[in-house]
């Protein structure tokens, strides 16, 4: 039940993210065309939005679907969701300019697609990066930039606001040795996303196989709500893979 509970809120959000992406998407386009209407005239403009509506809300939804901004993390973003939403603007664009010319036959002044985009960039940036970007970028330049000589390449179990935190901390702090490279967690709707730039590889049994791929030499556990039978799991695979292990159940005790 707490796993079709879990789906079911994961499928809501994406819907939430998708509602808003495509009525800012929408949006920015009228707002294109409403500034240009001064030097076109009111006809135009109606004329535009009326037979061009169908051609937006198609090129959005491809932007949208074909670039996975359903799947981006808006509490923590990283490089990857920025490109993610470039990735979007650029292919809704270009379609959006083809889809005009083709299916409804108007020829719209460049102005229009050029102002469209700049703002279903904005737009969309703000919504999926927001205030936390150049965090984001500041944190993920800090994981590249550290120096290699002493560090620990970590797996952090659990991906979590409290195994968020602890990659964030981790990142920030300059004289810490451990450096997280990947995050594991069996919740399925937390896996293929990153969190500060550090993926979430997979699950708990994952550990091995990633600890190889990644090259890592330690594992913290992050999972402050784990019952003792977890507890257990996660700390018999920890062995298994032969690798040294810290447990952080709390915020307080990760510095």
């Amino acid at each position: 039940m707490r796993a079709l509970a879990r789906n079911h809120l994961h499928r809501r959000n994406r819907g939430i993210v998708v509602a808003l992406d495509l009525a800012l998407g929408v949006s920015s386009f009228v707002l294109a065309v409403f500034l240009l209407q001064d030097q076109r005239g009111s006809a135009w403009s109606r004329e535009v939005l009326t037979y061009g509506f169908p051609c937006v809300l198609f090129s959005r939804l491809v932007g949208i679907f074909g670039a996975r901004l359903e799947e981006t993390s808006l509490r923590y973003p990283s490089y990857r969701d920025a490109l993610r939403v470039i990735q979007g603007v650029f292919t809704g664009s270009i379609l959006l300019v083809l889809c005009m010319r083709v299916v409804s036959g108007m020829r719209l002044p460049a102005a229009v697609f050029v102002l469209d985009s700049a703002l279903l960039l904005c737009v969309w940036m703000a919504l999926h990066c927001g205030a936390r970007l150049y965090d984001s970028a500041r944190l993920f330049d800090s994981l590249r930039l550290r120096p290699r000589r002493k560090e620990k390449r970590a797996i952090v179990i659990g991906a979590g606001d409290a195994g968020a935190s602890l990659v964030k901390e981790l990142a920030s702090d300059h004289t810490t040795a451990s450096k997280p490279v990947a995050l594991l967690d069996d919740d399925v709707n937390r896996q293929g996303r990153s969190i500060y730039g550090v993926p979430v590889m997979g699950g708990v049994n994952d550990l091995d196989a990633v600890a190889h791929h990644c090259h890592a030499n330690e594992v913290l556990i992050c999972v402050p709500s784990a019952t003792p039978q977890q507890m257990s799991r996660i700390l018999a695979v920890c062995r298994q893979a032969n690798l040294p292990v810290r447990t952080l159940p709390t915020l307080a005790e990760l510095i």
